[in-house]
């Protein structure tokens, strides 16, 4: 049986390990070499935004594999309780059953926004039970800050249904020298609580 572990202690720990992952041009480069090979296995034109997508990519084993250990799953248990909607960012090659799966598993994945708009994260994880943490990845480019209200607005969305709810800003170099401030204001409109906002800096994503 897995050890129990609370939504919000996992989030605050894996927030915590994912704020001192130091990205690189190497495993940068592998992130976008897996999310073309996925676009190119659905026939989808090269010029389609995928920064995003490469930050869940980059990001997506490391958290896997610190919820695997701390959670005690098997490999065969993982895709049961980590998993995304998102085809370009899985190497599961039966994702759509195991998405539709964890989807009809967890009724609390799916979110909408005020207007009845369906709005999901990117990342999900189940520590047992209902029990979702989610993760909502943002790519900022070279020079640029993030948008502070959309963020706040749509952490603050998952946080209706969700335990807790993870934030993680890529922000390219060179950074903004407003940066810093610009983040502690999105966290100050989340507010306290059940929310966690992960800043990092790395090379920035050529994509396509």
């Amino acid at each position: 049986m897995s050890p129990y572990v609370a939504p919000l202690t996992l989030a605050e720990g894996l927030a915590d390990f994912l704020s001192k992952f130091p990205p690189d041009e190497r495993t940068l480069k592998e992130a976008m070499t897996f999310v073309r090979k996925r676009r190119d296995e659905r026939g989808e034109p090269l010029g389609r935004k995928g920064h995003e997508y490469v930050v869940e990519r980059l990001l997506r084993p490391v958290v896997t594999g610190w919820v695997a250990t701390q959670l005690g799953l098997s490999d065969t248990e993982v895709a049961l309780r980590v998993n995304s909607s998102h085809f370009h960012t899985c190497d599961d090659d039966k994702w759509p059953n195991s998405w539709r799966t964890f989807q009809k598993e967890y009724r609390n994945v799916d979110t909408h926004d005020e207007r009845g708009h369906l709005r999901r994260a990117d990342l999900f994880i189940c520590t047992s039970g209902q029990n979702i943490v989610s993760i909502e990845f943002k790519y900022v480019a070279p020079r640029r800050v993030p948008a502070r209200k959309t963020c706040a607005r749509q952490v603050r969305q998952y946080l209706r249904l969700h335990k807790a709810s993870i934030l993680v800003i890529y922000a390219a170099l060179p950074a903004s020298s407003r940066l810093n401030t610009t983040i502690d204001e999105i966290r100050r409109q989340i507010g306290k609580g059940r929310a966690f906002v992960v800043a990092l800096t790395g090379p920035p994503v050529k994509f396509p």
